[in-house]
């Protein structure tokens, strides 16, 4: 029971995000100035939002943070080994301008 409970806690706890991709493979990583890192994804997603809708198959992680730093280390292990990520949006390009931000990535 309790760990019913810490998973709905966890789950709920989630931000509404709006951009999702299925299980894509990365590319194109950028290491910008500023500890921002850029990177594309192979497979298309639905709902881009409008800040963003010149560049649909990007993402950008701020580095900057404790997250960002655990989102990048994942996001090198499934560069890396091949592994496929699904990447989820925040619907802002907060961290660059043109850029959608990362909420969370999952790997498969």
């Amino acid at each position: 029971m309790r760990k019913l409970v810490m998973a709905l806690v966890v789950l709920f706890a989630l931000p509404v995000v709006a951009s999702v991709t299925p299980g894509t493979e990365v590319s194109n990583l950028l290491f910008m100035s500023g500890g921002v890192v850029l990177f594309h994804t192979s497979a298309a997603r639905a709902d881009v939002p409008a800040c963003a809708a010149g560049q649909a198959m990007r993402w950008a992680i701020d580095t900057n943070t404790a997250s960002g730093k655990s989102q990048l280390a994942g996001l090198l292990t499934a560069h890396t080994t091949g592994k496929k990520v699904q990447v989820i949006g925040t619907d802002t390009c907060s961290i660059w301008a043109d850029t959608e931000s990362v909420s969370y990535l999952r790997l498969y």
